[in-house]
This record gives C-alpha cells, structure tokens and sequence, in this order.
C-alpha cells in the first residue's frame, strides 16, 4: 500500500517509519502524499496514540534532492501548489488529534526537522542531530519557520534558521525542540512506554486538551503559514536556488563532499519586531582546501540599518565524517566569489 513508509499496529499504538533508508528517508512528493494517507488511515482505527520514527540510520534528511532539482524548474503556480502541500503535512502532524511520538535515531535535517519536533513528543538518542540547512543551498525555511517561532522563540529561531547550523540533541533539547534524549538501544521501547502512559489517559481528555492546544493557535498560524507558503514559492525562482540546487546535489551525490558546520560566530547589533521583514546578504569570505568560510549580514527591509553580523566556518566531510579536500572544480568557484569580495572581520 505504501512505498515510502511502512504503517503497523500494536494495540492501540499505531506506528509509521519512514522506509527510504538508501536515501536517508529523504521527503519526496509521494512521501508527502503517503504520510498524510497514513495519519488518516490511524485517525478511523481505534489507535489512541502514534510513534513516528526513521529506517536506518537517519530520522529524515530533508527534502529529496531529486524533488527540489525538479522543483527548481517548476511554473510560480506549481511551486505555490507544491509550497502548499508541504505546510499541509508539517500542520497536519501539528494538529493531529492524536499524541504523536517521534523516535529520532539519526539526522533529522530540513523538513525532516519539522517531522519530528512537530509531533507532541520528541525522544532522541545522544547520536541525532537537528537543523534547519535551506538557506545553505539557495533555499527558505519559510514554512518550519512559522512553527519553529511558536517553539523556541524568536531568538533561537533567529540563530538556526539564519545560520543552518547542526545541533546535538542535548543542545536540541535545551532549545526545547525535543522532549528526552534517550539511549540508542532503548529508543522504540521507551516511546513505547510513553504511549503506554499516554493510552492510559482519559481519551477525552486528550482529544479535547490537544483540540484546546491547536485551537489557541491556529488563526494566527495559518495566516503566518499562508505568507510563508507564499515565499517558500518564490524563492524557488530565484537564481540562487536553482544554481544552489544543482551544485549542492552534485558536491553531494556525485563528489561525496558534505558542508559541515564547525565553528559560529554572531553579534547582535540592533534589535528587531517580529513582524518586520529582514534581508539576509551571505557572501563567501575564504575558501581553502577543507574550509569555506561564510560571512552574513542581517538587515531591517524597511530601512537597511545592519541588526546583526556573523560568521560560519565550514569543513568539507565525507559521508563516513572524515575531512576530505574540496575538489578543484568546486574549490575554483568558491576561491573566485571569495576574491570579489573584500575580507571583513566578523563583528
């Protein structure tokens, strides 16, 4: 019935994985469509509580390259659709009547994100890792953003989203982003135990409190979701994207080459209303061999003043963790933006 997630039934405890282990259970277009067939296949059985978890080695890594190379060509009206589909789900799982547990084994990227911390809870093993990487690729964390906010707050929101930093799952659970960091080995069988004291509720009372919950929130967040899937769409047109897709999936697939953060640096200088728009500039500072060094500049839309300065520096891994140098068919290009633009010093 599904290809790209498996659904089973024990009890009343429905549990979905995410089955595309080759591809780090990558969301794709029929994922997208599977999963919320499988919340509504799990919403007219008698199952009261849901574990969501990731086959292998990773939770969810994001959206499928092969999905955003076909996204960047893609008419404005497809990607305002496409845009919508994807705040569908993530507000889906959001609002789900019933509890959801996220069993995070691995990297949960992007998207991927956005699965497991929108689930009512969130366990992890020590290994996991957490963020939101778009903007490293031409991309916006539009959509996650709208609930990202609503968890964490505007400051934490603003240091992830704006630097696509990974995160521990310690750190992960101090933002507030997951509920218990839990060993490896007792990982399914703890979010088992939690749906056990979860079953053992009152139903009403857990229908009518999520329903509470949801309902205090969600006028405001589908206004918010609405500008959002609106920009999510646009930038889809950019130059920038589409240039960053296809360099990013071919350092990646082709070139085993991955963009690891290892050090950040970022000063506040002005503050900003959450309601203001902002403009972020990136630009490259320094390429060496295993380093490409980010520089961002944060400012007001409305005014231009500078409300944040920063740097990221980056080393370039294998898939098995290990340093490796950046090929020099990729090292030329970033050695190039680099010159163009005068060293400055992060604030």
């Amino acid at each position: 019935m599904y290809t790209t997630l498996l659904l089973d039934f024990s009890g009343e405890i429905a549990h979905i994985t995410l089955n595309r282990p080759d591809k780090r259970n990558a969301i794709s277009a029929q994922m997208i469509a599977e999963l919320q067939s499988a919340l509504d296949a799990i919403e007219k059985t008698r199952a009261r509580v849901g574990i969501v978890s990731g086959a292998g080695k990773a939770f969810c890594a994001g959206m499928d390259l092969e999905m955003l190379s076909a996204i960047a060509k893609q008419s404005p009206a497809e990607n305002q659709e496409d845009s919508r589909r994807i705040a569908k789900m993530l507000r889906r799982i959001w609002s789900f009547p019933r509890p959801l547990i996220a069993a995070v084994n691995g990297p949960a990227f992007a998207g991927g994100c956005g699965i497991a911390t929108l689930c009512d809870f969130t366990l992890a093993t020590p290994e996991a890792k957490f963020g939101y990487t778009e903007v490293k690729i031409g991309f916006l964390p539009a959509i996650v953003s709208v609930f990202l906010t609503r968890q964490i707050g505007q400051k934490r929101s603003r240091d992830l989203l704006l630097t696509g930093r990974i995160i521990g799952a310690e750190e992960a659970k101090e933002y507030g982003l997951i509920t218990e960091v839990v060993p490896a080995e007792r990982l399914l069988d703890r979010a088992r135990e939690l749906a056990q004291v979860l079953i053992e509720a009152s139903p009403s009372s857990l229908t009518r409190a999520k329903r509470l919950l949801v309902s205090a929130e969600a006028a405001s967040l589908d206004a918010d979701l609405e500008r959002a899937i609106l920009e999510n769409a646009r930038i889809r047109c950019t130059p920038d994207f589409k240039e960053g897709v296809v360099e990013y999936k071919r350092m990646e697939i082709e070139d085993d080459c991955q963009i690891v953060v290892a050090d950040l640096r970022c000063r506040y200088h002005h503050p900003a209303r959450y309601d203001e728009v902002l403009r972020v500039r990136t630009r490259i500072s320094k390429s060496r061999n295993r380093v490409i060094r980010f520089g961002y500049e944060l400012f007001r839309d409305a005014d231009g003043q500078l409300l944040a300065t920063g740097e990221t520096t980056h080393i370039i891994c294998g898939r098995n963790g290990k340093p490796k140098l950046l090929p020099q068919k990729y090292r030329s290009i970033f050695e190039a933006i680099a010159a163009e633009i005068p060293e400055r010093s992060p604030a």
